[in-house]
This record gives structure tokens, sequence and C-alpha cells, in this order.
């Protein structure tokens, strides 16, 4: 599998970071559709538990689990509900150092990382029904900016992930069953920009990697090809 550019736009852009942006909050919104097909949205829930700017947000497939981490209150909340229900904290793990980006992979394992990190972690549920540190992923590592979450691409079993200077693009070879955590990582590409001020996202099916990137001011377009076959 290779992602090539397929198209590059120019785009001058002037930027600065302001903690501002940041929210210390999560704040749950509800899409809401009237008469006459208007559209509106309602704050239903702040959840105020970080003590620091909400870093990274991720919530698995089925909707009903909620995962985040704040930059440097080195906490990950893990919290159940739905768009029904409130959500509530059921864990809270500690991770010594500025959390970046975190991503479910399925409903019973994500990735999280960290600043100046070379390894990926991998949590996995375990009998007792809590989430535990069970495996690292050796990746390449520089300062990082956020604004670039982690997506995870479930038909193609393929995690984007950004550090430092790099886009990783990582494989999860599942076995047969998924019940238990019993998987195979393949680090297939890295994309690098060069600087650390990269920012994007995908497609819904994987097929188009969007980014901008401070150092050639333009958006690229890349698009997923298959390894052919020897």
């Amino acid at each position: 599998m290779t992602i090539l550019i397929r198209q590059q736009v120019q785009w001058q852009i002037h930027f600065h970071f302001q903690m501002t942006f940041l929210l210390v909050t999560l704040k749950i919104i509800q899409q809401n559709f009237g008469q006459q097909s208007n559209l509106s949205w309602s704050n239903t829930q702040t959840i105020s538990d970080h003590q620091s700017c909400v870093y990274g947000l991720s919530i698995n497939q089925e909707g009903y689990r909620l995962i985040s981490c704040g930059g440097d209150d080195k906490q990950i909340l893990i919290m159940e509900g739905s768009k029904k229900e409130i959500w509530h904290v059921k864990q809270r793990t500690h991770l010594e150092g500025s959390l970046m980006r975190l991503s479910f992979i399925t409903n019973n394992i994500f990735v999280i990382q960290l600043q100046l990190q070379e390894y990926l972690y991998i949590y996995t549920k375990d009998l007792t029904g809590e989430f535990i540190k069970s495996k690292f992923l050796p990746i390449q590592t520089q300062s990082c900016a956020i604004y670039f979450p982690s997506l995870y691409i479930p038909s193609k079993n393929l995690l984007f992930h950004k550090n430092g200077y790099n886009v990783n693009l990582i494989r999860f070879n599942f076995s047969a069953s998924l019940t238990e955590w019993d998987c195979k990582l393949e680090l297939e590409q890295t994309i690098d920009f060069g600087e650390n001020a990269t920012f994007g996202t995908l497609s819904d099916n994987g097929e188009l990697l969007i980014t901008w990137d401070y150092k050639s001011s333009s958006i690229q377009i890349r698009q997923y090809k298959e390894k052919s076959q020897s």
C-alpha cells in the first residue's frame, strides 16, 4: 500500500497558536432535526474533569465509549454513555508526560501518543473491564504540534497517526477473533513533511489523505493505492 500525491494546491495562510483555542472542558453537542429540515444544535453536557487543555478525543465505532486526554494533566478519561444518555467517567488512567493524541482501534483497543516519546502505546481491555497498557510500537519522533488527530479506518485496518515531522500509516492485522488481543502491527509507510506544523484529515473511506503544512504552505491530496502482488 502506498499513499501517492494526487494534487497540491498553494495556499498562503497566517496562523499562530493560542491556548484559548484549546478546551479544558468537553462539550457534548446534540444534533436536532426539526420540521422542514431545519438543523439546530444544543449543548447537552459539559465534562470538566480535565485539569489542562484537552488535546485528544475519540469515540468507538458503536458510539457508546468515549476517551479523551489532557495535555499536561497526564490523564486519560474513559467514558461510557450514548446520544440518549449522560456520559459517565468509568476509568482514569495516568501517564508520565504530555499526552498528545489518541484513537480507538476497536471497542476494546485504543492507542495513545505522548509528546517526544518514540513509542505508540496500545491499551486493551482486561478481564476485569479495565483498560491497561499492553503493547507499544517504535516510531520516529520529534517535537510535535497538535491539531492533527489520529484516525483509524476499520475497512482497511489502517491507523493514520502523526508524530513529530511524520505521518505514519500503521496496519493492524487481527486474528479471526477479536475477543482477545492478538494482532500484529506493521508500520507500512512514513510520510516525512520535514517539520511539525502539519495538519490534516482523511476521507471517510480512507482513500484520500488531505494535509497542509507550514513548510510548503500548500494543501496536498494523496490517494491510497494497494501494493501490487508479486
